[in-house]
C-alpha cells in the first residue's frame, strides 16, 4: 500500500483528524459507515477494495502505529525519529520514495506488522514491528536467526553480484513491542518489482557489560513471509567522477548521492580504508565520515570494484551540497544538481 493510497485511505474514512489512536472498533465503524453511504453500484466495489484486501485487518492490528497521519505525510513517527524528525520539506525530498505495505501476521504468539519503507537506488529500509505475548519477558534486545528481503537489480548483466549488507535493528521498546528497521542494500540498482520480506526464529539478546560480550537464547521459532508490491522513484543522481586515488592504483568512478545515502565506486586495487569522506554543504553543516563509520567492499574482477558506502541518520538535500572529498580528491557539487 503506497502512500498515494494509504492519503486515499485515510481521506475516505475521515481518519486524518485524529490526535490518538483510535480502538478497532471505531476503524471498522468509520469503513462501515463509509462503504454503507455510497450508490449501491459503488459499495460491492469499495467492499472488494478495502475489505477482501484484508485492508481493514491491517488497519486494525497496526493502527496504534499510524498515529497523527496527516501531519506527517503518512511517516510513522519512529521512521521520523530515526532520521532526526525532518522536517515537512525534508520528506518531500522522499516524495515517492516512501511506501506503506501496512501486513500483519501472527505466528506462535508473536505478530508481525509490516509498516512502512523507505528507499532508494541502492537501498530498502523496512520499519516493522515485534509484539509478543505478554508471558513473554525480554530486557534487552532481539534479532532473528534468519531474515531475507528479496530484491532485484537492473545491472545485474555487470556481473558486480547482489553485494550490499543486510541486518535488523531495534530502535525502540514499549513494554512487549519492539520497533524495528531492516535495512537492505545492494551494489545495484533497485528495480520496482514484488518484495519478499522474510523472517524465522525470534531470539532475544542479553547483554554482559562486565564482559563486553552478548549471548541469546531463542524464544520462538515463529516463521513469516510477506510479500507487497514496491515502488520508489529514485531521490538521489548519480555522478561520474574518474579521479585517480590509492596512488594512481584505483579510481573513483562514480559516487551516488541521495537524500538518505552515499555510494561511492572505485575500480582498481582492493581497498581497505581510506582518508575520511567529507560532505560540505552551502549552509557550511558538514557531514565527516571515517573508516569507522562507512562499510566497503570488494569485488574481484578483471578490474576489481570497491563499492564504500554510507547510510544517513539525517534527509539531506543534495543540491545543497558544495563539494564531497574523497581521499584528498575534491568532486564539486555543482556537479550534484539535478537537472531539469
Amino acid at each position: 500500500m503506497n502512500n498515494k493510497r494509504l492519503r486515499m485511505l485515510n481521506d475516505e474514512l475521515g481518519l486524518n483528524d485524529y490526535a490518538e489512536t483510535p480502538n478497532s472498533q471505531a476503524i471498522a465503524e468509520k469503513v462501515n459507515n463509509s462503504i454503507n453511504a455510497d450508490p449501491a453500484e459503488r459499495r460491492l466495489f469499495m467492499r472488494r477494495r478495502f475489505i477482501n484486501s484484508a485492508l481493514v485487518t491491517a488497519l486494525i492490528l497496526s493502527i496504534a502505529s499510524l498515529t497523527v497521519i496527516a501531519a506527517t505525510s503518512g511517516w510513522h513517527h519512529k521512521l521520523m525519529e530515526y532520521f532526526n524528525n525532518p522536517s515537512a520539506e525534508q520528506m518531500k525530498l522522499m516524495n515517492g520514495a516512501f511506501d506503506a505495505p501496512m501486513i500483519s501476521k501472527a505466528d506462535k504468539d508473536i505478530t508481525v506488522n509490516v509498516i512502512q519503507t523507505l528507499a532508494d537506488n541502492h537501498g530498502i529500509y523496512v520499519l516493522y514491528e515485534v509484539e509478543m505475548n505478554e508471558n513473554i519477558q525480554l530486557n534487552e534486545s532481539l534479532s532473528w536467526e534468519k531474515q531475507k528481503l528479496k530484491i532485484q537489480y537492473r545491472n545485474g548483466d555487470k556481473k558486480i553480484g547482489n553485494g550490499g549488507y543486510a541486518y535488523s535493528k531495534v530502535i525502540s521498546k514499549e513494554d512487549n513491542k519492539y520497533t524495528m528497521i531492516y535495512i537492505r542494500t545492494g551494489i545495484g540498482e533497485i528495480v520496482n518489482q514484488k518484495l519478499i520480506f522474510e523472517l524465522e526464529g525470534l531470539k532475544k539478546i542479553n547483554l554482559i557489560p562486565d564482559e563486553k560480550t552478548s549471548e541469546s537464547h531463542k524464544i520462538s521459532d515463529c516463521k513469516f513471509t510477506f510479500e507487497w508490491d514496491f515502488e520508489y522513484v529514485n531521490s538521489g543522481i548519480t555522478q561520474e567522477v574518474n579521479k585517480k586515488i590509492n596512488s594512481g592504483k584505483s579510481e573513483i568512478s562514480n559516487i551516488d548521492i541521495s537524500p538518505i545515502s552515499l555510494w561511492i565506486t572505485i575500480t582498481g586495487e582492493q581497498i581497505d580504508n581510506i582518508n575520511d569522506i567529507k560532505i560540505q554543504f552551502n549552509s557550511g553543516h558538514e557531514i565527516l565520515i571515517t573508516n569507522k563509520d562507512y562499510a566497503i567492499q570488494y569485488t574481484p574482477l578483471r578490474d576489481g570494484i570497491n563499492t564504500i558506502s554510507f547510510e544517513f541518520n539525517e534527509i539531506i538535500n543534495i543540491n545543497d551540497v558544495k563539494s564531497i572529498i574523497v581521499d584528498d580528491q575534491i568532486i564539486m557539487g555543482c556537479k550534484f544538481h539535478k537537472k531539469h
